[in-house]
């Protein structure tokens, strides 16, 4: 996957002015070339590359631990933070410690867990990433298969479908493997507590919905891996709930952790809800363009001092009815749930769950309000951080 960011530079600031993906089929260089031809590269001042084939680009190569440390900076600010990457050829994970070390910890020595990886194996079975995430999700005794190498991976998993063994056993247990490659990069110690569930493309539908109309299937952008990174934020809701870690959700995030509890989305905003809002404002990003109204006495009025908070919203999809055990605290004039917070009886086992739909990343420089969103959480990591230590 080739990816394009363009910054543009105003009042002494860098903003995010447009963002493109294209699938390159192992040739980037060509693709990228067919990508910049609509643009005014005389115009452009600088340009840099990173990843897996930045070395058949003739620019400046950033490696992958700058490029991380820098894209969280830019976006996040300078709070410590443990981030994980799964990209073509691997594994990373990079802790952004509060002591100001960086600690990079990466497994490249195989593609095993990656995207392609994942649709190569599934392929076998003839399926998909996500009709085999769908197949799978509910199976209680995966298949033992180790993820350590993927020639012994494919191996194991050929010899249990010769043997007859269930389907949906042998996929969980290849899921579970691919988490594996991850958790043995995070040192639960001394990684930095936050979690952070980002924004991104649209979640398979067919996690809480069997049957879903070819209409509304054709509004769906899932993530480039074809679903696999949402069978991996599942798994890690599941792990974050267990180890009670500090959470912010936002966007989709805020919709996986629903479906991690058996909720359900609004697939479409514009064609399942006509009376609905224009909640796919992609124009305004960085603006709030309809406001939501907050219950008395809930953590995110508590945060942000107010009754009624305005919000930017760049989706179309959205929280159908908050799964147990959370409860819906802000809703936009048309009913659609913008914050999502924890029940009393279960927000006294984790020291602190915050769930947004819109995007108060973007909204933190003209706004302090939003501001006091991320240091709250920033907070609630670090208390949590000094209990175990």
């Amino acid at each position: 996957m080739v990816k394009l960011v363009e910054l543009l530079r105003e009042g002494g600031k860098l903003r995010v002015s447009r963002r493109e993906r294209f699938e390159h089929g192992k040739k980037p260089g060509p693709v990228l070339l067919e990508s910049l031809a609509h643009r005014d590269w005389p115009g452009i001042t600088r340009a840099a590359v990173t990843g897996r084939f930045s070395t058949q680009i003739n620019l400046p190569n950033v490696p992958a631990k700058q490029a991380l440390l820098r894209g969280y900076r830019f976006l996040f600010g300078e709070e410590p933070a443990t981030i994980v990457n799964i990209g073509s050829h691997g594994f990373s994970v990079l802790e952004l410690r509060a002591n100001g070390l960086t600690v990079f910890r990466e497994n490249s020595r195989c593609s095993q867990g990656t995207g392609n990886f994942l649709r190569q194996l599934v392929e076998r079975f003839s399926l998909t990433v996500e009709e085999a995430s769908v197949l799978c999700v509910d199976v209680p005794d995966p298949a033992p298969l180790s993820g350590r190498c993927p020639v012994i991976l494919k191996t194991d998993m050929t010899h249990l479908a010769n043997k007859g063994e269930d389907r949906a056993k042998i996929l969980a247990g290849l899921f579970d493997a691919v988490c594996e490659n991850v958790s043995v990069l995070i040192k639960p110690g001394v990684s930095p507590a936050r979690v952070l569930l980002t924004g991104g493309d649209d979640i398979n539908p067919h996690l809480y919905e069997k049957k879903v109309p070819r209409k509304i299937l054709a509004t769906i952008e899932q993530t480039p891996d074809g679903g696999a990174r949402d069978v991996r934020e599942l798994i890690l809701i599941e792990e974050i709930f267990r180890q009670r870690k500090p959470v912010l959700a936002i966007c989709r995030g805020h919709q996986m952790l629903n479906i991690a509890f058996g909720g359900r989305l609004v697939a479409d905003i514009g064609q399942q809800l006509a009376e609905a809002l224009n909640h796919r404002r992609m124009d305004k990003p960085l603006e709030l363009v309809h406001e939501a109204a907050l219950t008395p006495g809930s953590l995110v009025s508590k945060i942000c001092k107010a009754r009624v908070l305005g919000v930017n919203s760049t989706h179309h999809q959205a929280v159908l009815h908050p799964a147990e055990p959370f409860v819906a605290t802000a809703r936009s004039s048309d009913g659609i749930v913008e914050v999502m917070e924890l029940k009393p009886a279960w927000a006294a086992r984790m020291p602190f769950l915050l769930s947004v739909q819109f995007h108060p990343e973007r909204l933190v420089r003209k706004h302090a309000r939003y501001r006091a969103i991320f240091q709250k959480f920033v907070a609630a990591c670090g208390k949590n951080q000094n209990k175990k230590s």
